[in-house]
């Protein structure tokens, strides 16, 4: 049986690669066709130079800047963005250029700030209904114990 496989070996390889790409052609094209079709792009807003701002364009921004490539692999299932070399880490936050925006426009701002610290305020970790042990707290507790001091200072 190992003869009959080693001598029509090649075969077997042409086989299963034509099996292989058929699949991959198959299945690969389905799912980006079927995604793309069903998403409208609508403008969302305008530029400074006045042209429009799509749906997709936004989409594609904040994909691109939500990790750099200082990140590691996130629990949101972003992996490492190379090509992003730390645009809100280096150029806003440590160039302080981030706090001079938000105190330029504050008043624009103030309310989606109160709302979302308002929610982080209402924030309470999961306990099992049935089983307190189970617990985020317990699990942080264990884990990471800085984090509960972190959150109870926040």
């Amino acid at each position: 049986m190992l003869r009959f496989f080693s001598r029509y070996q090649r075969y077997f390889f042409f086989i299963v690669t034509v099996i292989i790409i058929a699949s991959f052609t198959f299945f690969g094209v389905y799912d980006a066709v079927g995604m793309s079709s069903n998403r409208e792009d609508r403008v969302v807003s305008k530029a400074i130079d006045g042209s429009s701002v799509m749906a997709s364009e936004l989409r594609q921004l904040s994909r691109f800047i939500a990790s750099d490539c200082d990140d590691v692999f996130q629990s949101r299932g972003l992996p490492p963005n190379f090509c992003n070399d730390g645009v809100i880490r280096k150029d806003f936050l440590q160039s302080r250029l981030a706090e001079l925006l938000v105190r330029e426009y504050y008043p624009a701002l103030k309310g989606g700030f109160e709302s979302r610290l308002a929610q982080a305020k209402r924030f309470k970790p999961y306990v099992h209904p049935a089983s307190e042990y189970l617990s985020a707290q317990n699990i942080w507790d264990h884990f990471l114990p800085s984090l509960s001091s972190d959150m109870k200072v926040l």
